[in-house]
């Protein structure tokens, strides 16, 4: 397989041929995940087809998310759900788009948009505060 069928798979939401690829093909690279070769990740294009067991599958292959992935995937509860219980983020989660203020913009998308952030901000602050996340931790051994 190269990274080109192997983002193919991903884009299709092709949980059953990705696990064939990445247990039997020799040629495999944990890298296609996320690298960004022609614009978006396989991880990105998997998030985009919405394919929750793809996802998860996938990130058991990534050390480190990009936040930029909860940003712009659609606004997906439970795909916001996975990389939180992932929990390695390559950079502070506090930097996305959840902690910006959107308030003098009235448009659909950030209509849609604050919708989203009511249900992921709880989500999201209880991962920060919880006793193995990042602002405890902070707070505790700074």
């Amino acid at each position: 397989m190269d990274y080109s069928r192997f983002f193919y798979y991903c884009s299709k939401g092709n949980l059953k041929e990705i696990k064939y690829q990445i247990t039997h093909d020799e040629n495999f690279k944990t890298e296609w995940i996320t690298d960004n070769l022609y614009g978006p990740s396989a991880l990105g294009e998997a998030c985009d087809s919405k394919s929750i067991g793809l996802i998860q599958y996938l990130l058991q292959y990534v050390d480190n998310i990009d936040i930029e992935y909860i940003d712009f995937h659609e606004m997906n509860i439970e795909i916001l759900k996975l990389f939180l219980a992932h929990g390695k983020f390559n950079d502070d989660i506090r930097k996305m788009q959840l902690y910006s203020d959107f308030t003098d913009k009235n448009d659909t998308f950030t209509k849609q948009y604050k919708k989203f952030m009511k249900r992921a901000k709880p989500l999201v602050d209880e991962y920060l505060f919880r006793l193995d996340g990042p602002i405890y931790n902070e707070n505790i051994i700074g």
